[in-house]
């Protein structure tokens, strides 16, 4: 490959790259209480890489709070899993309880209530 060719290829690669990972960005800055300066429009060249490495730690952050606030949730759930299954244990026992003295109080003669076989 000549060396001319080499170049061209080079600068066409570098002019490629730029407009792939540079952006212009228009930031706009208002007053947001009384006394703040006018509001300021200005456009701002950003490289791309640059913008990521400097947000990757905030995004980083961002997503280990959030596992935590998932594991903190999934603790909860189980947490609760586990009350729920002695409340039904608890409301098993109580109808068991409850079945059990209807019985009784059916088989005990003469009782008005009951109808034949003890049953109500």
């Amino acid at each position: 490959m000549s060396k001319k060719l080499e170049q061209t290829i080079r600068r066409i690669v570098q002019e490629e790259l730029h407009q792939a990972l540079h952006r212009t960005i228009t930031i706009e800055r208002g007053p947001r209480q009384q006394g703040d300066p006018e509001r300021v429009v200005r456009d701002e060249e950003w490289h791309v890489l640059d913008f990521l490495a400097a947000y990757l730690p905030k995004i980083e952050g961002a997503l280990r709070g959030m596992q935590e606030d998932v594991d903190h949730v999934k603790n909860e759930a189980v947490m609760n899993t586990k009350k729920l299954q002695v409340i039904g244990e608890t409301l098993l026992i109580a109808e068991r309880r409850a079945q059990s003295v209807e019985r009784t109080r059916c088989a005990m003669p003469p009782h008005a209530l009951c109808g034949p076989e003890g049953t109500p």
